[in-house]
């Protein structure tokens, strides 16, 4: 005959139904199978945000295969900074001509990064125990089990929100970076204002927050100042910016190794706090973040 009392006692402890046979015995509850965990990584110290000017150097003595290429490394480093874990990005795209500072040589909008939050913290497995107790241990078992999947039932949602967004923006990114990549303005060849470059980003990083990088693609031969004003040293106007020259371009080694010492100087003493030239032949991936965790270099 069923033992109604012990029926009714395995039922109490259970979280899920317990069956009794017709010799008093329970049948132990049976646990959902756990789910694959959606395992993600990303780094573990969030970037921040990052205002970004780009300058592509649109006169006669810059190549024009050099502008092209600068343009699809600023394109690829918008479309490599879409990550979890990061604070969004906005990028100015704007031609060095003889006149850098006038808005009309700035692609417009900007072209920007959404802020992505963190993956969560995977979840820990719940321990369990050997069992001692026919009557309670099924029960509790099955208990355990339901909050170790629950728990990664939630992570795998939470995962799943996340690659949502960094799917999403990635698809809006790449429909509008087909403004700077096809980016083809007429040359100017009426002179080249690098320095009108700097002035800009200091005016446009002036009283916000973020990492602050500038990238010129220019063979940085600046012959006019029209756009240039002394407070951008004396104030150390790019205080904490990190300048890359990209795409340097020089008629020879003696020719670049000038540049360099010429203009190191000058940028360290306007407050730049790292300044790298990268040649047209110099591979670069992922190119905001390694800039941000480059070594100083030494002018």
């Amino acid at each position: 005959m069923k033992n109604p009392r012990m029926c009714a006692l395995i039922a109490a402890l259970s979280l899920s139904l317990v069956g009794c046979s017709a010799g008093g015995n329970a049948t132990p509850p049976k646990a959902r199978a756990t789910p694959t965990l959606a395992a993600r990584q990303h780094t573990t110290v969030t970037r921040p945000a990052l205002l970004i000017q780009f300058c592509n150097d649109d006169t006669g003595s810059y190549p024009r295969e050099d502008f092209a290429g600068a343009n699809q490394l600023m394109a690829d480093g918008l479309q490599q900074a879409v990550t979890a874990n990061q604070h969004g990005a906005i990028l100015f795209a704007t031609a060095i001509t003889h006149n850098t500072f006038d808005p009309v040589n700035t692609l417009n909008p900007t072209f920007t990064v959404p802020s992505i939050e963190a993956y969560p913290a995977e979840p820990t497995p719940v321990p369990t125990h050997d069992a001692a107790n026919p009557v309670t241990d099924p029960a509790t078992a099955t208990a355990v089990s339901n909050q170790t999947l629950s728990g990664v039932t939630s992570y795998n949602a939470a995962v799943a929100a996340i690659d949502k967004k960094i799917a999403d923006a990635q698809k809006t990114l790449r429909s509008d970076l087909g403004r700077l990549t096809s980016w083809n303005p007429p040359l100017d060849t009426k002179a080249t204002s690098v320095l009108g470059c700097f002035q800009l980003a200091a005016s446009r990083f002036q009283g916000q927050s973020g990492e602050r990088l500038i990238y010129v693609a220019s063979d940085m031969e600046n012959n006019t100042d029209v756009d240039y004003t002394a407070n951008l040293v004396t104030s150390h106007a790019l205080a904490g910016a990190i300048v890359h020259v990209i795409y340097f371009y020089s008629k020879d080694a003696a020719h670049a190794a000038a540049k360099r010492s010429q203009w190191c100087p000058f940028l360290q003493a306007a407050g730049a706090k790292n300044v790298l030239f990268s040649d047209p032949a110099t591979p670069l991936t992922n190119t905001f973040d390694a800039d941000l965790a480059a070594k100083t270099q030494t002018c």
